[in-house]
């Protein structure tokens, strides 16, 4: 088997079992010294999502069951010989799956579970369904900028040219366009703002957390809801997750108060000092970021109960932004605050993680065991088969055996003309009716830049599997002589830019056998795989000889795996 098809289950940790009852201390396997119990195989049937659990009904399905489990710990014992546990790269997959796992908790706890959604709030949801609103947003870090946004829109200026010059939202490429938005799917206090405006209105700076919005209500639009019914399950997940949104910004706030996160005001002004004189240039790139001195790096910029926030952090973690998200011209206190403040609540909800000892829960340690085995015994498993490589006539000898398979089946090689709307494809139709090709109207009008440089010829065949993921397609080209060429139709979703297009038949191909040159790059990966699965396979064997395996059937059958398969589920 393949190093990822090797890990289908978590790993096993042989070891004495507390509280279990007399079965669950049966053997079922013994690995050299070590014993398998009931108790241990069924940890592991339990480790497997519910869905993904197999039926073992039979005594051969149990016994294939267990020796894969016997497997994964001849591995890991191995694994340990070779110190391959105490490789920084795999106890780290270990770390950073008991911070997920607590973190889950955490969530799950403070969060998820204290989000209550009732029929009423998804009837009034459902109530409001009936208008969807065109919205854009000026978003910014600091009262100051948004100030000054505003009244740069009361004198009149153009709102795309001030979302784009100031948001540091990623709307602002589109002039901070957000689309058309039902309710449910925005932030409560930006949406009882947007119910009061009318098209054309631009609201006043309302506060968000530790940001500053601007909307514009371009138009509304009217639309006709699904059956409350229908509608009922996507109208309760948005309300889920904006509610779970608001009260996870609540709880981070609640942190920065409970944790005493302050801000070192000499240091928050050297950085905003800096920053602003690199603008004094006006060739400076947005983005860019102050050279700081050792010294300077080395100044607490904020601290809470139990750590520091250094500016050397905030220096390397702005790296990581694009430049528009980086502090600019007009930083000032308040933006670098923000940002800091942003960076600092992870630190916070990871020491709320480790002094509510969610990191420290049975289920969060476990998963870090078993993710931290899988690792392991992955990297024994490549360590195994590196070296394994194929030749040339063992490629020949696969090809030759699966050669019945290689065979294309029919296909078609076309050209096409994509357009932008309806209009620009009907006229490039009426065009080529009026004898222009089909090749210079695709130079001329195609949207796509790629097919307009090649007269619209896509650059290789489709096939029957290729056309089966476009229908409509298909039915235009089963239709067409070779040579005749479609009215507009919608480009289908998926084929290529949004819009219509034309589509040519240049070709019809009949299957063919592939040659090996053709399918070699592929076939090598399947050779490769088989060779170091044989190569594998034989040096378990011989490990599961060494260890003197016994596998015993009465243990097994003292697990129930019918009544484990959905528990939890």
């Amino acid at each position: 088997m393949g190093s990822r098809g090797l890990i289908v289950m978590a790993g096993v940790i042989l070891g004495l079992s507390f509280g279990c009852t007399k079965t669950d201390n049966k053997a079922v396997a013994r690995v050299g010294k070590d014993v398998v119990t009931v108790k241990m195989i069924k940890d592991q049937y339990l480790a497997i999502s519910p869905t993904a659990r197999p039926d073992l009904k039979t005594i051969d399905d149990k016994e294939a069951f267990a020796k894969d489990i016997v497997s994964k710990h001849i591995l890991w014992l191995e694994a340990r010989k070779l110190g391959l546990d105490r490789v920084p790269e795999i106890v780290q997959v270990g770390q950073q799956t008991v911070a997920r796992r607590a973190w889950q908790a955490l969530y799950e706890e403070q969060v998820r579970s204290q989000t209550k959604i009732t029929d009423q709030d998804i009837q009034d949801l459902y109530a409001k369904q009936s208008t969807n609103y065109h919205v854009g947003w000026i978003f910014v870090r600091s009262r100051a900028v948004a100030d000054g946004v505003e009244q740069r829109l009361k004198n009149g200026e153009d709102f795309a040219q001030v979302a784009a010059a100031h948001s540091i939202d990623g709307s602002r490429g589109q002039g901070g366009d957000l689309g058309f938005r039902g309710l449910g799917m925005m932030p409560a206090e930006i949406e009882d703002k947007v119910m009061a405006m009318s098209p054309g209105d631009i609201s006043d700076v309302i506060p968000y957390d530790t940001y500053y919005v601007i909307i514009k209500l371009f138009e509304t639009q009217k639309v006709e809801p699904q059956p409350l019914e229908q509608a009922r399950t996507g109208l309760e997940a948005m309300l889920r997750s904006t509610r779970e949104n608001a009260r996870q910004r609540q709880l981070a706030a609640d942190l920065k108060k409970a944790y005493d996160l302050t801000f070192n005001q000499a240091a928050v002004g050297m950085v905003v000092a800096k920053t602003k004189a690199l603008y004094k240039s006006a060739d400076v790139p947005l983005g860019t970021i102050p050279d700081f001195s050792d010294e300077e790096r080395d100044r607490e910029l904020a601290k809470w109960k139990g750590g520091v926030w250094k500016v050397g952090n905030y220096a390397e973690a702005i790296k990581s932004l694009r430049d528009y998200m980086r502090p600019g011209p007009d930083v000032d206190r308040e933006i670098i605050e923000s940002m800091v403040g942003d960076y600092v609540g992870g630190q916070l909800w990871n020491a709320e993680i480790k002094n509510k000892g969610y990191d420290t829960r049975p289920e969060a340690a476990q998963a870090g065991q078993r993710a931290m085995e899988e690792a392991v015994v992955t990297a024994l498993h490549d360590q195994l088969v590196k070296d394994v490589t194929v030749d040339g006539s063992k490629l020949t000898a696969f090809y030759e055996k699966n050669k019945a398979e290689l065979v294309t089946g029919p296909g078609v090689k076309i050209a096409v003309i994509l357009t932008k709307d309806e209009a620009d494809a009907k006229a490039a139709y009426d065009q080529i009716k009026a004898g222009a090709t089909f090749e210079a109207v695709a130079k001329q009008r195609s949207a796509d830049e790629a097919t307009a440089a090649g007269g619209g010829v896509l650059p290789r065949a489709l096939y029957k599997q290729d056309l089966e993921q476009f229908p409509d397609l298909e039915g235009v080209l089963d239709n067409l002589k070779v040579g005749g060429y479609s009215t507009p139709m919608p480009t289908p979703p998926g084929f290529g830019t949004e819009g219509y297009m034309l589509v040519k038949l240049n070709e019809r191909l009949e299957p063919r056998q592939l040659p090996l040159e053709e399918v070699k790059d592929y076939l090598s990966g399947q050779v490769l795989q088989l060779e170091q699965d044989r190569a594998f396979g034989e040096w378990l064997k011989a490990k599961v000889d060494e260890y003197k395996v016994e596998i015993y059937p009465d243990g097994l059958n003292a697990i129930d795996f019918a009544q484990l398969k959905n528990q939890g589920a």
